[in-house]
This record gives structure tokens, C-alpha cells and sequence, in this order.
């Protein structure tokens, strides 16, 4: 998965309050006209404050923090894509690794879904994102729109309708409030201005029909139409305003921040989210000795987001937005916690696992090279490829063989040797094997003292009973046993021994080292 674009590039611009600051001049037309609208037709269906409230409805939205926000979730997704890839790699090579067993097809059965969910996981993170910057670059639009729109009502700042000025429609106002001089009656008017009365009278009843008729014709077409047209582009700013809120709801909601599916023994879900990642812990059914390294999460910081404010009290922008940018910084916190903590802290414990068993390994081996059979505290001395003691009365030899491979060599009293292998088994402990590859039953002597009764291994110590196979169930993971020093009689039967007197019982031999307790081979 590879984020191609930048959702986010030219999405910085100028805010909602300067805007509309730059675009309220036009509103001077009808704060100038409504009251003469008023004198000479009647109240309008708005109010001079009602006008400017519509305007202002989007007031208070910051597009500069929604912007932060898309830039956020932006730098957050790339961080996701390149834990993404990394983990990803981490998964394809986990097999030359750890191929076999069925803990490590659960592993990788483990790791795959985590990586599926994490994909699924980025792909709704990806939408959050171009969602939050399509709509501050959508709404900016909007608000632009509506602000060219009413400061074209003003040409100059001045405000004009059919060519004339305020001044010029109110002396049509005053025209057409004129008293009817032909109700006074003519005679009266011709005695006091002889010749002048009906002309003046015919005068005055003119300009009062032409100022009716342009108040009538012009003025108040214009007025109703550019209101109607305001109240319509204030309403659909409005509702397109909270259809992106709706959308930028929608994407954030579908983020998921439940746990992903983890190895048992680690933390539950509601330990997550508190901005650590809790250390790994020890699969189950080992005990290495050492503890498993605490992964470290990459971390983003996403800017505090403020909830932007409208005019209208009726709006319901200002609680949308700040559940918004709160739900997608959780979200987004979340997200990276679960795609890049979970992952790293799944493979740092598998590969602690692995390391831990090699080294037990190794260090059960070195336990038997490095014997001090003359008791002398110095480990006895070898020359790097076998190492040769007593046991039991047995000569033990372990070497490197012809093929690269260890083997232990046990010749008994009478000069007879048996040959065993010794390799590495499907659990990773080392597994003695005879000749032909099956490995030793343990319950079993071998060699030519197969009758003999069996002794522990490191004591010399012969244990009682008449040298049948141990079916208690020991694991056959366990030291396998070696033929005792104890001679047989000719019947088969053994007896004990009286001690000549003066004398008193022999000591065990001291090999120096004592197998069952290094741990199991």
C-alpha cells in the first residue's frame, strides 16, 4: 500500500470571517433601501438584522483548523503506510526464520490478519482524509461565492437602482406623498395665483404618477428580487455547509479503534489508548531467560482542533465540528497505536522467542563441553571438536562427525561403543538419536549392558528394581539414561554385597557436571 497523492497540497487559503469582512459592503444596499422599501410599500418580510444574520450564518468556521486537521491525518496515514510496508516485509521473511510447527503457522496466520486489518484500516483513513480536505477547500468555495455575490449589489460603494441614487429615490418618495391640490378646489387656487393654478396643479399630478410608477415598476422589483436571491444563496450555503459536516461525520465514524487480534497473555483493549505500548510478554509454554523487549510506538501529533461558530442560534455547525475533529484525533491516535504498536510488538516477541530458545540451545551444549571432571574448578580442557569423560563407568565421547554433525560415542567396560546422533528437533531442544535416525527411548538401556540395571545420569548412583523400561510418561525431550556400573550374575539376578570389614562404601565418581540438572537436551 503506497499513499500516490497529497490530498492535502493547496488547501491553505483565506478564512471564513475575512471573507465574509471583504464581502459585507454590499449588504449596504439593502440596510440603505429597506427602510425607503418600507416608507413607500409597506414593512418587509425581513428585517434589516435578519439580513445580516444570514450572512454572517457561517461566521466563526475556521477553515484554518480543518485544514490541520487533514494535514494531520495526512502525516498520520504516511506514518501507517511505512509501518504498513515495513511489517509487511517483516511477515514475508518471518518464514526463513521460522517455518515449521504449528506455533509458527499460528504466527503467521496471526500476522496476516493483523496486516489485513491494518490495510482495511488506512483505506478508511485515506477517505477521513481527502474528506477533510475536500471540505475545507468545498466550503472556502461557498463562502466565496456568496461574498462576490453581495458585494456586487454596491457598484463604488455606492448604492444604485435603475441608474439613480438614494437621494433620487427619496424625492420620488416625497412626489408621490404630494396632496391632491384638486380637492382644495380650483377656483381657490386661481384666485390667489391668476393664470398659474392649472398648470401647477397638472404639474404636480404628473411627477406624482411617473414617481409611482418607477417606485412601482423599478425600485421594488429590484429590491424583492436581489432579497430573494440573498435568502436563497444564504439558505444553500447553509445546507451545503452542514452536508460536509455529514460527510466528514460519516468517514470518521467508519474508523475503527478496536484491538486487533494479539497472541495470549497480552494486554486486553482497554489498556490501549493511553499512549504507551505495554511490553511484550513470553509465549506461552516457554521460559527463556530473559525478558522480551518493550517495543516502542511511532508516534504523530495532531493539533488541537477549536469548534468553529455560527450567528444563527438554530445551527447546529459548531457542535458537529468539534465531535468531528474529536472522534477522528482519537481515531487516528488509535489507528497508529494498533497498525504500527501491534505489529512491531508481535515480531519483536517472536524474534525474542527464537533468539531465546537458540541460545538455551547453545548453552545446553556448551554445558556438557565445559566439564571439570578432576574436580580441579578449571573446565576440563578440549581440543574444540569432542570432549571425552567418564560416566558411570562408561566413557562418554561427543564429537563432530564426518558430516558436520554432532554424535555421542558410549563405550562400555567391555570395549563395545554405540553410536548415537544428536540434532535439533521440531520443538528446538536437541534430540538424541541411534544410528538409524529413531530417537532413544529413554525408558530403554542401550548398547551391549541392555540387561544391566539403569543408573541416573551424574550420580553413579544404580537405582532399584530389576532394570525395566520407565512408562511413568517421562517427556522425550528429557536426558536420556545410560547403563549403570553395576555387574550382572550369571542368572541375571542382582545381590547385594557385604563390605569387607575395615573397609567402607566407595564414593560415586565425580564427573563434575551433572547432565539433568543443565537442562534438557
Amino acid at each position: 500500500m503506497t499513499v500516490l497523492i497529497n490530498p492535502v497540497e493547496g488547501i491553505r487559503g483565506q478564512n471564513v470571517d475575512s471573507l465574509l469582512d471583504d464581502g459585507a459592503s454590499g449588504l449596504q444596499y439593502f440596510i440603505q433601501l429597506l427602510p425607503r422599501y418600507n416608507k413607500a410599500f409597506g414593512d418587509c418580510s425581513h428585517t434589516e438584522a435578519k439580513i445580516c444574520a444570514e450572512y454572517d450564518e457561517q461566521r466563526g468556521m475556521n477553515l484554518d483548523k480543518l485544514a490541520d486537521t487533514a494535514e494531520a491525518l495526512y502525516n498520520a496515514l504516511q506514518v501507517c503506510d511505512t509501518q504498513w510496508g515495513v511489517q509487511q516485509g517483516l511477515s514475508q521473511k518471518m518464514s526463513t526464520v521460522w517455518s515449521s510447527g504449528a506455533a509458527a503457522e499460528a504466527a503467521a496466520t496471526m500476522l496476516g490478519q493483523q496486516l489485513t486489518l491494518a490495510t482495511e484500516d488506512c483505506t478508511k483513513l485515506t477517505t477521513a482524509v481527502e474528506a477533510f480536505a475536500t471540505a475545507t477547500t468545498k466550503l472556502r468555495g461557498l463562502v466565496t461565492s456568496k461574498k462576490d455575490w453581495v458585494k456586487a449589489l454596491v457598484t463604488g460603494n455606492q448604492v444604485l437602482v435603475g441608474g439613480k441614487t438614494v437621494a433620487d429615490i427619496d424625492e420620488m418618495i416625497e412626489e408621490t406623498d404630494v396632496v391632491d391640490v384638486g380637492t382644495i378646489g380650483l377656483g381657490v387656487v386661481a384666485m390667489a395665483v391668476p393664470g398659474l393654478g392649472s398648470a401647477y396643479i397638472g404639474k404636480t399630478a404628473y411627477e406624482k404618477q411617473q414617481a409611482e410608477a418607477w417606485l412601482r415598476d423599478v425600485f421594488k422589483p429590484d429590491f424583492d428580487g436581489k432579497l430573494a436571491n440573498f435568502l436563497s444563496l444564504c439558505s444553500n450555503t447553509d445546507d451545503t455547509v452542514k452536508l460536509a459536516y455529514g460527510v466528514l461525520t460519516t468517514a470518521t465514524n467508519a474508523l475503527d479503534s478496536g484491538a486487533y487480534p494479539r497472541p495470549a497473555g497480552t494486554v486486553t483493549a482497554d489498556d490501549k489508548g493511553d499512549g504507551t505500548t505495554p511490553a511484550g510478554t513470553t509465549p506461552s509454554g516457554t521460559t527463556p531467560a530473559s525478558t522480551t523487549p518493550t517495543t516502542t510506538t511511532p508516534t504523530t501529533t495532531t493539533p488541537t482542533t477549536t469548534t468553529p461558530t455560527t450567528t444563527t442560534p438554530s445551527t447546529t455547525t459548531d457542535d458537529t465540528i468539534s465531535e468531528i475533529v474529536s472522534t477522528v484525533t482519537n481515531a487516528a491516535t488509535d489507528l497508529l497505536t494498533t497498525a504500527a504498536g501491534t505489529l512491531s510488538e508481535n515480531m519483536d516477541t517472536i524474534t525474542s522467542s527464537i533468539t531465546e530458545g537458540i541460545e538455551n540451545a547453545v548453552g545446553q551444549l556448551e554445558s556438557v563441553f565445559d566439564q571439570d571432571a578432576d574436580d580441579d574448578g578449571v573446565p576440563d580442557v578440549v581440543d574444540g571438536k569432542s570432549a571425552e569423560f567418564d560416566l558411570a563407568g562408561n566413557n562418554v565421547k561427543i564429537e563432530m562427525g564426518e558430516d558436520g554433525n554432532l554424535k555421542m560415542v558410549v563405550t562400555g567396560a567391555d570395549g563395545q561403543s554405540t553410536e548415537y546422533g544428536m540434532t535439533i528437533g521440531a520443538d528446538g531442544q536437541p534430540v538424541i538419536t541411534t544410528e538409524n535416525g529413531e530417537p532413544v527411548d529413554e525408558g530403554e538401556p542401550t548398547g551391549d549392558d541392555a540387561a544391566a540395571e539403569e543408573g541416573v545420569i551424574g550420580d553413579g548412583t544404580p537405582s532399584s528394581g530389576s532394570g525395566t523400561a520407565d512408562e511413568s510418561g517421562t517427556p522425550a525431550s528429557s536426558t536420556p539414561s545410560m547403563p549403570g556400573a553395576t555387574k550382572r550374575e550369571d542368572d541375571g539376578e542382582h545381590y547385594s554385597q557385604p563390605l569387607p570389614a575395615g573397609e567402607t562404601e566407595e564414593e560415586p565418581v565425580d564427573t563434575g557436571a551433572v547432565l539433568a540438572e543443565a537442562g534438557p537436551l
